[in-house]
């Protein structure tokens, strides 16, 4: 089962985003999603996002609250991979099979102000990230974090 990224061409990383919050891809069936937005099928890191910042994303969570509480903070949110097919039909990493990486993330990257990355997956989406971002990044970022959310 082949999927293809729904968001990474329609929310691209802001110029002016100095957090960057990477994952792999979003699940397969994302006709369904709660929030038709990255992560948005059981919406969990918004609703942790809304509970830290409760003045700022505000509930209920709608695409328009979120992108403003992103813009807001100075936070883009991308992933690694723009193609893959799955070898189950589940959200897991484990079970992703790369087609297409998103190459376009390092010009985003390089063109933002972005100091501080957050990955919300396993080692690989560290992996993928690494495999085709240059070193003189990692010279200007600050922080990088890897993190299951």
């Amino acid at each position: 089962m082949t999927t293809t990224h729904q968001y990474l061409d329609k929310y691209p990383i802001s110029v002016d985003s100095e957090k960057l919050i990477v994952g792999t891809i979003h699940p397969h069936d994302h006709d369904n999603f709660t929030v038709p937005f990255f992560y948005g099928n059981v919406t969990s890191i918004w609703k942790l996002l809304s509970e830290a910042f409760p003045n700022d994303l505000q509930r209920p969570l709608t695409l328009d609250g979120i992108l403003k509480f992103l813009k807001g903070k100075k936070i883009s949110v991308s992933d690694t991979i723009r193609k893959c097919d799955r070898k189950n039909l589940t959200a897991l990493d484990k079970d992703l099979i790369p087609i297409e990486l998103n190459k376009q993330i390092k010009d985003d990257i390089r063109k933002s102000k972005i100091s501080e990355i957050l990955f919300t997956g396993d080692s690989m989406v560290v992996d993928h990230f690494i495999s085709f971002i240059s070193d003189h990044y990692f010279s200007r970022c600050q922080t990088i974090h890897s993190t299951m959310i």
